[in-house]
C-alpha cells in the first residue's frame, strides 16, 4: 500500500502535541479517510494520545436541527469509537445525554475528563455540513478551545474537500466571517493531500 501519510506526519504529530486545530483537504478519492485511519490507529499504537475518527456526513442535509445533528454527532462518534478504541477508553454511554444545541461540546468535555491521556478528534467530511448546524459546530469546537487538553480534546483536525477560505463561504454565503465562533483564528495549518502521482 501506499504510504498514507505522504511525509506529512511528522509535521502533524507536531502539531497535536502543541495542541492545535488544523485542517487537511483534498479532492474525493484522495485517500483523506485511509489518512485518518492511519493517523488514529498509529497515535493510538504509540500511546501517547487516545485518538480517534469521526464522519459528520450524516448531518449533512439542510433540514437537520442544529439539536438534531449534535445527537448525529456523537451517535457516530460512539459508534466509530469502537474501530478505535478499547472499552476502557469509549466515550461516555449516550443515554445519559439530553438532546441541546450544545450537547456534541458537552460530549467531548465529558470524555475527556474521564481520559488519563489527552483525546485527538479527527472529524471527517466537515464540509458537508450546511449554514447553522456548520456553524454551530464550529462554535462548539472553538468554545471549548481554551480548556483543552483535560476537558477538551487537545487536538482537532477538521477534514473535507475545501480549504479555509471555502468553509467561511459554505458556513455564511452571505456573510464570510462567520465571528467569534470560527475556530480558523486559532488554526495553525492548512494540509493539502495531493492526488497520487504516477510513481505511487
Amino acid at each position: 500500500m501506499v504510504d498514507p501519510f505522504r511525509n506529512m506526519y511528522d509535521d502533524i504529530h507536531i502539531l497535536i502535541d502543541d495542541m492545535q486545530y488544523f485542517l487537511i483537504h483534498a479532492p474525493r478519492q484522495t485517500g483523506k479517510t485511509t489518512f485518518l485511519h492511519a493517523l488514529a490507529h498509529r497515535l493510538n499504537k504509540e500511546g501517547k494520545y487516545v485518538a480517534v475518527v469521526c464522519s459528520l456526513e450524516s448531518a449533512g442535509y439542510t433540514s437537520i436541527s442544529i439539536e438534531t445533528a449534535n445527537e448525529v454527532f456523537v451517535q457516530s462518534l460512539y459508534q466509530t469509537a469502537k474501530v478505535f478504541l478499547s472499552a476502557d477508553l469509549m466515550p461516555p454511554n449516550l443515554e445519559s445525554y439530553s438532546p441541546s444545541n450544545y450537547l456534541f461540546r458537552n460530549y467531548l468535555t465529558a470524555w475527556c475528563e474521564s481520559l488519563s491521556k489527552p483525546l485527538v478528534l479527527l472529524l471527517d467530511e466537515v464540509d458537508a455540513l450546511y449554514d447553522d448546524v456548520l456553524i454551530s459546530t464550529l462554535r462548539q469546537l472553538r468554545d471549548g478551545f481554551q480548556t483543552r487538553p483535560n476537558h477538551f480534546p487537545q487536538s482537532i483536525a477538521l477534514v473535507g474537500l475545501r480549504d479555509i477560505r471555502d468553509f467561511r463561504s459554505r458556513a455564511r454565503a452571505d456573510n464570510p466571517s462567520i465571528g467569534s465562533g470560527s475556530p480558523f483564528n486559532i488554526k495553525a495549518k492548512s494540509f493539502f493531500l495531493p492526488a497520487f502521482s504516477k510513481e505511487e
